[in-house]
């Protein structure tokens, strides 16, 4: 970690200090020290106090919890997205999730909280535009709350009706959560490694993808890095690299949730537009989306299982 007087660019670019003078985004970059971390370094364990706000700058952070000796992504934290702020208005906050640096690394400008707090209090129109920017961010976060709460509802009919296939569940599914993703690309892939294969078990919004095409794990650009990392990533102009454009779901602004069944990585669900953002508002729907799809995934897997079962016992007593 240094001390970096030359952040000022980078500070304007952050939209939660969008509103902030010059001087004072000038006063925030003189302050800022500059963090570079690789992939899977912790900036902050649960329950501990908090020491320092931090803005991503260059690559992701993701939230997460442990379970016993499972770890659970719960959200992430985006370029020039700012975590930490919540000292200002709750001092000694401590949070439930950890913290730490996404599958491309981050870079960081950090605040240490009692160099951010005396910034503030030495300039009350800066705290006062800050905290404003604040709540309109945290009035987000409760909509994409309420949203997900609505999706849950929504999509559990289609989960649990008894009397459509397990096809028309997933086409379903796929496209009620890119309607209210507000995406016109859409899909639900199914990750199959010893054949190195990634099968699409529906789409909507591709001309050259339908149900039922193949692509390469190997060689894809997205969905294999994805299947790799085991956590959500997010695509957008910014971030979007020349590579991805080989693969025929790739768009400019994409987000991609993995689908697990039994703990595994089995597929990923993925929304695309061609002009449209997907945020972490959409991920976080769509990791709502994502537990319905395993839902019906397992049902069906297990299905499967016990026809299979009952095959082998029929076999068994046969040769009997």
């Amino acid at each position: 970690m240094y001390r970096s007087h030359t952040h000022l660019n980078e500070c304007a670019r952050i939209p939660l200090f969008s509103s902030l003078k010059k001087n004072q985004l000038a006063q925030l970059a003189d302050a800022a020290f500059e963090r570079t971390c690789t992939d899977g370094i912790a900036i902050y364990r649960h329950e501990a106090p908090l020491t320092s706000v931090c803005a991503v700058i260059e690559g992701s952070l993701e939230k997460y919890i442990d379970i016993g000796d499972i770890t659970v992504s719960v959200g992430s934290i985006q370029r020039h997205s700012v975590w930490g702020l919540e000292a200002l208005t709750q001092p000694g906050i401590r949070f439930q999730h950890s913290i730490r640096s996404g599958i491309d690394g981050a870079r960081l400008l950090e605040w240490p909280v009692r160099d951010f707090m005396r910034l503030c209090a030495n300039d009350s129109d800066m705290r006062a535009r800050i905290l404003v920017a604040l709540s309109s961010q945290q009035e987000r976060v409760i909509r994409s709350l309420e949203e997900s709460l609505a999706l849950a509802l929504a999509i559990q009919p289609i989960v649990n009706s008894p009397d459509l296939s397990l096809q028309d569940k997933y086409e379903m599914l796929l496209a009620f959560t890119a309607e209210v993703c507000r995406a016109s690309c859409a899909c639900i892939a199914h990750f199959e490694p010893h054949q190195n294969l990634i099968r699409i078990e529906a789409a909507q919004g591709y001309r050259d993808m339908t149900r039922g095409s193949r692509l390469s794990l190997r060689g894809d650009t997205l969905l294999s890095r994805m299947y790799t990392a085991s956590s959500a990533l997010y695509i957008s102009p910014a971030t979007y690299e020349r590579q991805y454009a080989m693969a025929r779901y790739s768009r400019q602004h994409m987000a991609l949730v993995p689908l697990r069944l039994n703990d595994d990585d089995t597929g990923a669900l993925v929304m695309a537009d061609d002009a449209h953002p997907m945020g972490s508002d959409v991920v976080a729907l769509m990791q709502v989306a994502a537990m319905g799809i395993r839902l019906v995934s397992l049902a069906s897997h297990e299905e499967r299982s016990k026809a299979y079962t009952e095959y082998v016992s029929r076999v068994y007593i046969g040769l009997l």
